[in-house]
């Protein structure tokens, strides 16, 4: 892995991806339409850590849980952690979190199904992996820019 460009084709996968190949282009395409049409901010607040804040609006929860699901069946050293804010996350402390490998249906009720709120996406990888987890935060903030598009 070289760099963004490299990440036009699948060859950025890690060979412990369980998704047929074929269909690895398609499982980008939906990341980077979730990127293009809802990302607010990427930050990294450790090497092993990515995350995604994501402007609400309904059904983004739903989104992006089946999609975080997805992923965590093919590459499963993925953990992704979904937190729902109503609004400014500045000082908002009415937070809901949950692991999204162990609990992505949860009967969460928020201000971002309703189209108010704010979701943060973690996606967390373990040392072996973050060089993955670099490829992808490269891909989040070039799609969002319309670089991929």
């Amino acid at each position: 892995m070289t760099g963004v460009s490299t990440m036009t084709d699948p060859d950025w996968v890690p060979r412990s991806c369980t998704l047929p190949r074929a269909e690895q282009p398609l499982r980008m395409a939906e990341w980077d339409g979730l990127f293009a049409e809802r990302l607010r901010k990427v930050s990294r607040p450790g090497p092993l850590l990515l995350r995604l804040e994501l402007g609400g609006d309904t059904g983004l929860e739903g989104r992006v849980r089946d999609l975080a699901d997805q992923e965590s069946g093919c590459c499963s050293f993925f953990t992704f952690t979904v937190t729902v804010t109503s609004g400014d996350t500045s000082d908002d402390t009415s937070d809901v979190t949950s692991d999204v490998t162990s609990d992505v249906t949860s009967d969460v009720t928020s201000d971002v199904t309703s189209g108010a709120g704010v979701l943060w996406l973690d996606i967390a990888v373990d040392a072996t992996h973050a060089p993955v987890l670099r490829a992808l935060a490269a891909r989040a903030g070039a799609a969002a820019e319309g670089a991929l598009r």
